[in-house]
Protein backbone atom coordinates (compact mmCIF):
# COMPACT_ATOMS: atom_id res chain seq x y z
CA UNK A 1 0.00 0.00 0.00
CA UNK A 2 2.76 2.09 0.89
CA UNK A 3 4.72 1.51 -2.36
CA UNK A 4 1.24 2.31 -4.62
CA UNK A 5 0.52 5.80 -2.55
CA UNK A 6 3.75 7.14 -3.52
CA UNK A 7 4.34 5.76 -6.93
CA UNK A 8 3.98 8.88 -8.72
CA UNK A 9 7.17 10.15 -6.33
CA UNK A 10 9.26 7.04 -7.80
CA UNK A 11 8.88 7.15 -11.16
CA UNK A 12 9.49 10.97 -10.91
CA UNK A 13 12.51 10.76 -9.09
CA UNK A 14 13.79 7.69 -11.48
CA UNK A 15 13.24 9.73 -14.59
CA UNK A 16 14.73 12.37 -13.44
CA UNK A 17 18.01 10.77 -11.38
CA UNK A 18 -3.27 2.23 28.27
CA UNK A 19 -6.00 4.94 28.25
CA UNK A 20 -6.17 7.04 31.91
CA UNK A 21 -9.03 9.66 32.57
CA UNK A 22 -10.14 11.86 29.82
CA UNK A 23 -8.68 15.31 30.04
CA UNK A 24 -8.80 18.52 28.22
CA UNK A 25 -5.86 19.23 26.26
CA UNK A 26 -4.74 21.94 23.78
CA UNK A 27 -4.11 21.16 20.06
CA UNK A 28 -2.35 23.86 17.16
CA UNK A 29 -4.69 26.45 16.83
CA UNK A 30 -5.98 26.65 20.30
CA UNK A 31 -9.14 24.99 20.65
CA UNK A 32 -9.22 22.53 23.86
CA UNK A 33 -10.40 19.41 22.99
CA UNK A 34 -11.64 15.99 24.69
CA UNK A 35 -9.08 13.15 24.86
CA UNK A 36 -6.79 11.33 27.12
CA UNK A 37 -4.04 12.08 29.88
CA UNK A 38 -1.04 12.40 27.96
CA UNK A 39 1.32 9.00 27.29
CA UNK A 40 4.04 8.10 25.58
CA UNK A 41 3.31 5.64 22.88
CA UNK A 42 5.68 3.00 22.13
CA UNK A 43 8.29 4.51 19.18
CA UNK A 44 8.49 7.89 20.94
CA UNK A 45 11.31 8.79 22.82
CA UNK A 46 11.63 7.99 25.87
CA UNK A 47 10.12 10.23 28.91
CA UNK A 48 13.31 11.32 30.34
CA UNK A 49 14.86 12.18 27.31
CA UNK A 50 14.30 15.76 25.34
CA UNK A 51 14.56 16.05 22.07
CA UNK A 52 17.55 17.89 20.15
CA UNK A 53 16.10 21.11 19.21
CA UNK A 54 16.26 21.86 15.28
CA UNK A 55 18.51 24.50 13.91
CA UNK A 56 16.80 27.52 12.37
CA UNK A 57 15.47 26.33 8.93
CA UNK A 58 18.00 29.23 7.15
CA UNK A 59 20.97 27.28 7.95
CA UNK A 60 20.25 24.02 8.54
CA UNK A 61 22.96 21.51 10.18
CA UNK A 62 22.62 18.12 9.55
CA UNK A 63 24.42 15.36 12.45
CA UNK A 64 27.66 14.29 11.68
CA UNK A 65 28.42 11.58 8.58
CA UNK A 66 25.16 12.59 7.38
CA UNK A 67 25.18 13.88 3.09
CA UNK A 68 24.01 16.83 2.15
CA UNK A 69 20.53 17.10 1.16
CA UNK A 70 19.81 16.60 -3.09
CA UNK A 71 19.26 19.75 -4.84
CA UNK A 72 15.03 19.65 -4.94
CA UNK A 73 13.44 18.97 -8.32
CA UNK A 74 11.83 22.63 -9.53
CA UNK A 75 8.35 22.78 -9.65
CA UNK A 76 7.06 20.57 -12.85
CA UNK A 77 6.30 23.91 -14.87
CA UNK A 78 9.44 25.11 -14.67
CA UNK A 79 11.40 21.80 -15.87
CA UNK A 80 13.23 22.37 -19.07
CA UNK A 81 14.99 19.44 -21.65
CA UNK A 82 14.03 16.11 -21.99
CA UNK A 83 13.38 15.08 -18.04
CA UNK A 84 10.73 17.34 -18.02
CA UNK A 85 8.83 16.19 -21.66
CA UNK A 86 8.69 12.82 -20.32
CA UNK A 87 7.20 13.51 -16.87
CA UNK A 88 4.88 15.86 -18.83
CA UNK A 89 4.12 12.42 -21.23
CA UNK A 90 3.47 10.30 -18.49
CA UNK A 91 0.96 12.76 -16.48
CA UNK A 92 -0.92 13.24 -20.33
CA UNK A 93 -1.92 9.97 -20.25
CA UNK A 94 -5.74 8.53 -19.79
CA UNK A 95 -7.53 10.15 -16.42
CA UNK A 96 -4.54 12.99 -16.44
CA UNK A 97 -5.14 16.35 -16.28
CA UNK A 98 -2.87 17.13 -18.58
CA UNK A 99 -5.35 19.21 -20.64
CA UNK A 100 -6.78 22.73 -20.87
CA UNK A 101 -9.81 23.05 -18.78
CA UNK A 102 -9.73 19.76 -16.79
CA UNK A 103 -8.73 21.76 -13.18
CA UNK A 104 -11.55 21.92 -10.97
CA UNK A 105 -11.25 23.22 -7.30
CA UNK A 106 -14.82 22.03 -6.11
CA UNK A 107 -13.61 18.71 -6.47
CA UNK A 108 -10.17 18.98 -4.16
CA UNK A 109 -12.73 20.84 -1.81
CA UNK A 110 -15.14 18.32 -1.61
CA UNK A 111 -12.64 15.34 -1.39
CA UNK A 112 -10.73 17.53 2.00
CA UNK A 113 -14.33 18.51 3.32
CA UNK A 114 -14.28 14.57 3.97
CA UNK A 115 -10.65 13.78 5.44
CA UNK A 116 -10.68 17.17 7.26
CA UNK A 117 -13.85 15.99 8.89
CA UNK A 118 -12.04 12.98 10.32
CA UNK A 119 -9.01 15.16 11.03
CA UNK A 120 -11.36 16.94 14.01
CA UNK A 121 -13.23 13.75 14.88
CA UNK A 122 -9.44 12.29 15.66
CA UNK A 123 -8.55 15.53 17.45
CA UNK A 124 -11.44 16.24 19.77
CA UNK A 125 -11.81 11.98 20.81
CA UNK A 126 -7.57 12.18 21.34
CA UNK A 127 -7.71 9.46 19.11
CA UNK A 128 -4.49 10.99 17.13
CA UNK A 129 -2.87 7.53 15.98
CA UNK A 130 -5.59 6.97 14.03
CA UNK A 131 -5.58 10.16 11.80
CA UNK A 132 -2.29 8.85 9.99
CA UNK A 133 -4.02 5.34 9.19
CA UNK A 134 -5.18 6.73 6.23
CA UNK A 135 -4.47 7.68 2.70
CA UNK A 136 -5.31 10.94 1.43
CA UNK A 137 -2.19 12.70 0.41
CA UNK A 138 -2.88 13.10 -3.04
CA UNK A 139 -5.93 15.71 -2.47
CA UNK A 140 -4.62 17.16 0.97
CA UNK A 141 -1.40 17.88 -0.29
CA UNK A 142 -1.37 18.62 -3.89
CA UNK A 143 2.05 18.46 -5.72
CA UNK A 144 2.71 17.77 -9.35
CA UNK A 145 3.77 13.80 -9.55
CA UNK A 146 1.60 12.14 -7.64
CA UNK A 147 0.21 8.23 -8.04
CA UNK A 148 -3.65 9.98 -8.62
CA UNK A 149 -3.26 12.39 -11.42
CA UNK A 150 -6.93 14.11 -10.74
CA UNK A 151 -5.48 15.35 -7.77
CA UNK A 152 -2.17 17.13 -9.63
CA UNK A 153 -0.91 20.41 -9.57
CA UNK A 154 0.55 21.34 -13.28
CA UNK A 155 0.83 24.71 -13.41
CA UNK A 156 1.44 27.66 -11.29
CA UNK A 157 -2.26 28.74 -12.39
CA UNK A 158 -3.37 25.62 -10.80
CA UNK A 159 -1.80 26.17 -7.48
CA UNK A 160 -3.15 29.94 -7.87
CA UNK A 161 -6.36 28.89 -8.24
CA UNK A 162 -6.68 26.52 -5.15
CA UNK A 163 -4.67 29.47 -2.85
CA UNK A 164 -7.56 32.31 -4.19
CA UNK A 165 -10.28 30.02 -3.09
CA UNK A 166 -10.27 31.50 1.33
CA UNK A 167 -11.86 28.10 2.28
CA UNK A 168 -9.68 25.87 0.67
CA UNK A 169 -6.68 27.53 1.95
CA UNK A 170 -8.13 27.70 5.13
CA UNK A 171 -9.00 23.85 5.14
CA UNK A 172 -5.35 23.26 3.40
CA UNK A 173 -3.56 24.52 6.77
CA UNK A 174 -5.87 23.29 9.15
CA UNK A 175 -5.00 20.02 7.67
CA UNK A 176 -1.78 20.92 8.25
CA UNK A 177 -2.15 21.73 11.81
CA UNK A 178 -3.51 18.97 12.79
CA UNK A 179 -1.10 16.07 11.10
CA UNK A 180 1.36 17.44 12.54
CA UNK A 181 0.28 17.22 16.10
CA UNK A 182 -0.81 13.89 15.46
CA UNK A 183 3.27 13.86 14.58
CA UNK A 184 3.36 15.77 18.38
CA UNK A 185 4.79 19.01 16.60
CA UNK A 186 3.14 21.66 17.13
CA UNK A 187 3.11 23.90 13.75
CA UNK A 188 2.14 27.15 14.61
CA UNK A 189 4.91 27.21 17.52
CA UNK A 190 6.73 25.57 15.28
CA UNK A 191 8.18 23.28 18.55
CA UNK A 192 7.32 19.65 20.06
CA UNK A 193 4.04 19.37 21.87
CA UNK A 194 5.33 19.06 25.60
CA UNK A 195 3.20 17.12 27.07
CA UNK A 196 1.73 14.84 23.67
CA UNK A 197 -0.94 12.76 24.57
CA UNK A 198 -1.72 8.66 23.84
CA UNK A 199 -0.94 8.44 19.87
CA UNK A 200 0.67 11.63 19.52
CA UNK A 201 3.86 10.88 17.76
CA UNK A 202 5.96 9.92 14.39
CA UNK A 203 5.07 6.86 12.57
CA UNK A 204 8.07 6.73 10.75
CA UNK A 205 6.29 7.65 7.54
CA UNK A 206 8.66 9.81 5.42
CA UNK A 207 6.28 9.43 2.43
CA UNK A 208 3.67 11.66 3.96
CA UNK A 209 6.19 14.19 5.53
CA UNK A 210 8.01 14.63 2.28
CA UNK A 211 4.66 15.50 0.27
CA UNK A 212 3.43 17.69 2.81
CA UNK A 213 7.02 19.80 2.62
CA UNK A 214 6.72 19.92 -1.28
CA UNK A 215 2.90 21.14 -1.36
CA UNK A 216 4.07 23.78 1.54
CA UNK A 217 6.66 24.86 -0.76
CA UNK A 218 4.79 24.75 -3.85
CA UNK A 219 2.10 26.48 -2.42
CA UNK A 220 4.24 29.03 -0.79
CA UNK A 221 2.71 29.20 2.73
CA UNK A 222 6.17 30.28 4.08
CA UNK A 223 5.30 30.20 8.30
CA UNK A 224 3.86 26.30 7.89
CA UNK A 225 6.72 25.35 5.55
CA UNK A 226 9.33 26.73 8.05
CA UNK A 227 7.78 24.47 10.86
CA UNK A 228 7.52 21.74 8.95
CA UNK A 229 10.57 21.75 8.00
CA UNK A 230 12.06 22.21 11.18
CA UNK A 231 10.19 19.24 12.05
CA UNK A 232 11.84 17.65 9.74
CA UNK A 233 15.57 18.58 10.84
CA UNK A 234 14.11 17.52 14.56
CA UNK A 235 13.26 14.09 13.36
CA UNK A 236 16.65 13.79 11.91
CA UNK A 237 18.52 14.48 15.02
CA UNK A 238 16.28 12.64 17.15
CA UNK A 239 14.07 9.72 16.74
CA UNK A 240 15.60 8.98 12.62
CA UNK A 241 19.53 9.02 14.68
CA UNK A 242 20.76 11.06 11.35
CA UNK A 243 19.20 8.74 8.78
CA UNK A 244 17.62 9.93 5.96
CA UNK A 245 14.04 10.12 4.63
CA UNK A 246 13.72 7.33 2.17
CA UNK A 247 10.79 5.58 0.11
CA UNK A 248 12.42 2.11 -0.45
CA UNK A 249 15.73 3.20 -2.29
CA UNK A 250 14.91 6.85 -2.42
CA UNK A 251 16.42 9.84 -0.57
CA UNK A 252 13.47 12.45 -0.18
CA UNK A 253 16.31 14.40 1.37
CA UNK A 254 15.56 17.37 -0.71
CA UNK A 255 12.95 18.52 1.73
CA UNK A 256 15.70 19.74 3.95
CA UNK A 257 17.40 21.63 0.66
CA UNK A 258 14.05 23.75 -0.01
CA UNK A 259 13.76 27.70 0.48
CA UNK A 260 11.37 29.75 0.31
CA UNK A 261 10.64 32.46 -1.42
CA UNK A 262 11.16 29.75 -4.37
CA UNK A 263 10.59 32.07 -7.22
Amino acid sequence: MLRRLYAGYTNTVLHVTGFLAPAKVMVPGGKSVAGVSPARQPNAMPAHAKPTPAPETAGIQLPPGMQSPPVPRPPLWDRGGSDGDRLRQRLSGPGSRWRPGAFDVRTFKSKQEGTLGRFRQCARAGTWSRLHQDHFDWWMWPIEDGSQARYNVLSQADVDALKADVEWRAGYLEANRLCAAAWGWDLEAADRIQSPMRGQGWTSWDVRIAKMVRSLWLFEEVEAFNSLQKFAVSLVWNEKRGKSFRYGGICLDEILAMRLPRR
